[in-house]
């Protein structure tokens, strides 16, 4: 067995990538509490939902680079997810920094989140593949960037620096896509686990 071969297949390596999954859930449990009991602390939060997508970008790129794609991995990258979407939203909602025009999508964006979370639980629950398609990957990477420039722009408020007038704009329609691409989304798993059940 060669060194490259023998580095592939240690432990470490074969779990590296459920490791960083594992981080990022965690982050995303801590960011939960502090968006519960301290909204005031924006600076970490804007730290956590960095920190958070650091590990949703890092753990999928080193189990394509290292091919050791799991299920486990998989089922706690989207629990990772939605429970980071869910809390970023309820933030959004909670918090009375946050611009009114972003929370008009966030409550359909909610329920969109926890509609896919259903479907999710039961396709896990069924052994089915209710892994994300295009449209899920594309929500979350405009949702991604809504999401992180949100508490950015509360710090730069904070800090008497001036956001330009579009910045709020723009954040509303990058939400306002974000939440066709879940309804798209939404209907795609439907599919996808309605024909697996036949």
């Amino acid at each position: 067995m060669s060194a490259e071969s023998n580095w592939k297949s240690s432990w470490i390596v074969r779990n590296l990538a459920n490791f960083i999954t594992s981080v990022g859930l965690f982050m995303s449990v801590v960011l939960l509490w502090e968006v519960v009991f301290h909204r005031e602390w924006i600076v970490a939060i804007f730290l956590s939902v960095s920190f958070v997508l650091i590990t949703d970008f890092l753990d999928g790129w080193v189990a394509r680079r290292l091919n050791i794609i799991s299920k486990l991995g998989a089922a706690m990258d989207r629990l990772r997810d939605k429970i980071f979407q869910l809390t970023m939203f309820s933030f959004f909602l909670l918090d009375p920094r946050v611009d009114l025009w972003l929370k008009i999508p966030a409550y359909p964006l909610i329920m969109i989140e926890i509609l896919l979370l259903s479907i999710w639980f039961l396709g896990v629950k069924k052994n089915l593949n209710v892994s994300a398609g295009k449209w899920g990957k594309a929500k979350m990477f405009l949702v991604s960037a809504g999401i992180l420039a949100c508490p950015a722009i509360i710090i730069a408020q904070e800090h008497g620096m001036k956001v330009p007038h579009f910045v709020t704009p723009t954040l509303f329609l990058i939400l306002l896509i974000s939440l066709g691409l879940g309804i798209m989304s939404f209907k795609t798993h439907v599919a996808k686990y309605c024909e697996q059940l036949q």
